[in-house]
């Protein structure tokens, strides 16, 4: 094998994929970025160095072999496909979310507030009393927008406005 870390070529490298298989996963890859990385381990498979599949397909030799070592010794050809990154976490779960939907068409009395509708201040009361979160009140009032659950309650119009 070589140099130690080193990717070997030919047979040596992925052996439990042929050539056929990546020419065939390059093929039907709809994502380009993941076609590129099959296409990179098939030249590897026939042989070629790092920066001859660079200039095959269009990415530096460095990309090329942090592409194929994490082939080679992660998961094989699966290893190039595009990983979501999972970001921050909620702070209003979906479940909670649901579950607040239903509260507020069931409104605030039958939630057991004494207001007659909901206003995000009484909705950021609702969600620290019945399920203990503690959220910024801007927090509520845009997970609520996002969920399609603003405000329906109309505003106060000025004396001197245009009437609509």
């Amino acid at each position: 094998m070589g140099r130690r870390g080193s990717i070997p070529t030919g047979e040596g490298f992925m052996p439990g994929t042929s050539v056929d298989e990546l020419a065939r996963l390059a093929r039907d890859e709809k994502d380009a970025k993941a076609c590129r990385k099959y296409m990179a381990a098939y030249h590897r498979k026939k042989g070629l160095s790092f920066k001859e599949i660079g200039a095959l397909v269009f990415a530096t030799h460095i990309a090329v072999r942090y592409w194929l070592m994490a082939m080679h010794k992660g998961g094989g050809p699966s290893a190039a496909l595009p990983r979501k990154s999972p970001g921050r976490p909620q702070k209003i779960p979906l479940g909670i979310r649901r579950k607040l939907l239903v509260d507020i068409r069931r409104g605030p009395r039958a939630s057991g507030s004494k207001a007659s509708v909901w206003t995000y201040r009484e909705l950021h009361r609702h969600l620290r009393e019945k399920y203990g979160l503690d959220v910024a009140y801007s927090t509520t009032a845009k997970t609520l927008n996002e969920m399609g659950a603003g405000l329906k309650a109309p505003r106060p119009a000025h004396p001197r406005a245009a009437s609509p």
